[in-house]
C-alpha cells in the first residue's frame, strides 16, 4: 500500500474545509489509518456518521467520544502504545477538549469547527500504533 508522508497528509488536510461528514478529527484520522493499512476502522465498525447529528449521538452515548473511540480501535484490532510514533492514532485533551488525534513523530494533529489542532506528546490520553505492514 503506497502512503504519503504525513507532512503531506497534514497539506492535503488542511485544505479541506471542516464538515462532519468529511473531514472531522475522527474522519481525518480514519483517512490516515485507511492510507497507512488500507482499512477504515470507522467503516470496519459500523461507526461512520454522515450529518452533526449523527456525530452528536455518538458522542452523547455513555463514555463519549473517548469510550466510542476505544472501542472502534480495540474492536478493529488496533494495540495500545505508551510511545506514540508517526501515523499512530490517539485520543488526545487540549485546549479543553478530547479531540481524535494523528501524530507525525513529534506532536499531534487534530481538527475541529475552528481550525486544526496541534499539541505535545502530553496531551496523550491513549494512543494506538498504526503499522504499514498491518496489525
Amino acid at each position: 500500500m503506497q502512503q504519503s508522508g504525513m507532512a503531506d497528509f497534514i497539506e492535503r488536510e488542511m485544505q479541506i474545509p471542516f464538515s462532519w461528514e468529511n473531514a472531522s478529527c475522527a474522519a481525518m484520522a480514519d483517512r490516515r489509518v485507511q492510507e497507512v493499512i488500507g482499512r477504515s476502522p470507522l467503516a470496519e465498525f459500523g461507526r461512520g456518521y454522515n450529518s452533526v447529528d449523527l456525530a452528536e449521538q455518538w458522542m452523547a452515548q455513555p463514555g463519549g467520544l473517548i469510550r466510542a473511540v476505544k472501542e472502534v480501535m480495540r474492536s478493529c484490532g488496533f494495540k495500545r502504545t505508551s510511545e506514540p510514533e508517526e501515523n499512530d492514532v490517539g485520543l488526545i485533551y487540549t485546549h479543553g477538549k478530547v479531540c481524535v488525534a494523528v501524530f507525525d513523530g513529534s506532536q499531534w494533529f487534530s481538527r475541529d469547527a475552528d481550525g486544526f489542532i496541534g499539541a505535545d506528546v502530553g496531551a496523550t490520553i491513549v494512543a494506538w500504533r498504526i503499522e504499514p505492514r498491518g496489525l
